[in-house]
């Protein structure tokens, strides 16, 4: 496989429905299998709930006021706050909020669409979802231009894309998450500056553990991902840190670094059970990679290119695969200076039995 001319293709398709208006009849909520009361709520095309606060008819403010769903005043102090089981029909989305810049908070919800996304975010700020499980839908969680929003203790499980999807955002916490067995990447960050993702729990996700692109400032940090063709993937990334994750059973890579990737630091990572640790491309240069380690033994520098060892050993010993250039650095000890003082030693014991065996020659002839 030729993993360096190959690269990971992603396509981000979305799409709202148009909305129709808000009646009076009752949306379908689903808690442990128990039908709730109905409720008066926004309906979008089928959605649970829709909030677009630069509108006329589908404010947080008419929202509030008509549906027992919502709590608060939209401040820091009191933020709205929307709790209940949501089901998004046909192919739209369960929760849509746009234009809306008032503090809220989805919690303690069940979420899910079998056709569209669990939640979406347009142009958002101030926004939280927290101790909420999205689960079978299109995307779990997509975000479009959005800041300061968090997502936290939620479990976003089975989506038919990535579970968690940022897209040109920036200021975004992903933090104490569970994403598994979605069919696209767990978590997927793109054009989306000064995003933290932090101490998740990432697996059997059926492309990548955490993919993040073009963009920069991106930190990745004590994040368990596990049982994934590739574990983190960074392209076009600039000035982001990979810390102290935990990397294992990958098919592939357990981190790889393409299509220039520069000035990132990648440090204190774990890597057990994977064919390849780190891989880094042609065009990445000025990497900081350091004190990484792999089955208890420090990953070590200086391999670029294929390893001189067989295939078998290769495996065997698990591990760096570089193709990269000389700008990016791995501390540690340099293979290739220690087999060469080795192999001049061998040169030098040798020459010099040689040349003590041929004296002996001479001087009993």
């Amino acid at each position: 496989m030729n993993y360096w001319k190959s690269g990971i293709v992603f396509g981000i398709i979305f799409s709202i429905c148009p909305f129709t208006g808000f009646y009076d009849s009752p949306s379908l909520f689903i808690s442990d299998g128990e039908e709730l009361n109905p409720s008066r709520v926004y309906d979008s095309s089928g959605s649970a709930i829709y909030i677009d606060d630069t509108s006329e008819y589908y404010t947080w403010e008419l929202f509030s006021l008509l549906s027992p769903l919502s709590t608060g005043k939209g401040t820091v102090e009191d933020p709205y706050i929307i709790q209940g089981s949501f089901l998004g029909s046909g192919t739209s989305d369960a929760i849509v909020i746009m234009n809306s810049k008032a503090h809220f908070m989805i919690k303690d919800s069940v979420i899910f669409s079998s056709g569209g996304s669990g939640i979406v975010f347009r142009n958002v700020q101030n926004g939280n979802i927290i101790d909420s499980s999205i689960v079978n839908s299109d995307y779990g969680i997509f975000l479009d231009s959005c800041s300061n929003v968090t997502i936290a203790n939620n479990e976003v499980l089975s989506n038919k894309q990535s579970g968690i999807n940022i897209f040109r955002s920036s200021n975004i916490i992903v933090k104490s998450n569970r994403v598994a067995n979605n069919q696209m990447a767990g978590i997927s960050l793109f054009k989306s500056d000064s995003t933290t993702v932090y101490s998740n729990t990432v697996s059997s996700n059926n492309l990548l553990g955490v993919v993040s692109g073009m963009g920069s400032g991106y930190i990745i940090k004590n994040n368990h991902i596990f049982n994934h063709s590739n574990g983190i993937y960074l392209y076009k990334s600039t000035l982001s840190s990979v810390i102290g994750n935990e990397i294992t059973n990958v098919t592939e890579f357990g981190i790889l670094i393409q299509y220039n990737s520069n000035f990132n630091t990648i440090i204190n990572n774990t890597l057990l059970n994977n064919y390849f640790l780190i891989g880094l491309g042609e065009d990445c240069g000025n990497n900081n990679i350091f004190n990484n380690s792999a089955n208890q033994i420090l990953v070590i520098d200086g391999t670029y290119g294929p390893p001189p060892f067989s295939e078998e050993e290769f495996e065997e010993l698990n591990r760096l695969y570089f193709s990269s250039k000389e700008s990016s650095t791995l501390p540690g000890y340099d293979i290739g200076l220690i087999l060469s003082i080795i192999s001049f030693a061998f040169l030098f014991l040798f020459i010099k039995f040689r040349l003590q065996n041929t004296q002996r020659v001479n001087k009993k002839g």
